[in-house]
């Protein structure tokens, strides 16, 4: 009798790449407050809608994957505050 195998489920790593990922959305919603341009708050709205559907792709059981997603993401914020010091 072969008994399956129970993937790994990476916790610390996927609730850290979710914490970046909730910082930059909520960088994001700054933004949106920030304006009153339509078209800006739209275009912040898909960035916030866009890190939301990456977030939820992620395997959760794949170290590699969760780490790119938490570099970008980080990555991402880290260029968005540099502007926001710019301006």
């Amino acid at each position: 009798m072969s008994t399956a195998k129970v993937p790994e489920i990476e916790y610390a790593a996927f609730d850290a790449m979710k914490e970046v990922a909730s910082s930059l959305k909520a960088a994001y919603f700054r933004q949106q407050l920030a304006t009153d341009s339509a078209l800006e708050i739209e275009y912040w709205t898909a960035q916030e809608d866009f890190v939301q559907r990456t977030v939820s792709s992620v395997d959760n059981t794949n170290l590699e994957e969760i780490r790119a997603a938490a570099e970008f993401f980080a990555r991402l914020l880290d260029e968005l505050e540099t502007r926001a010091k710019v301006a």
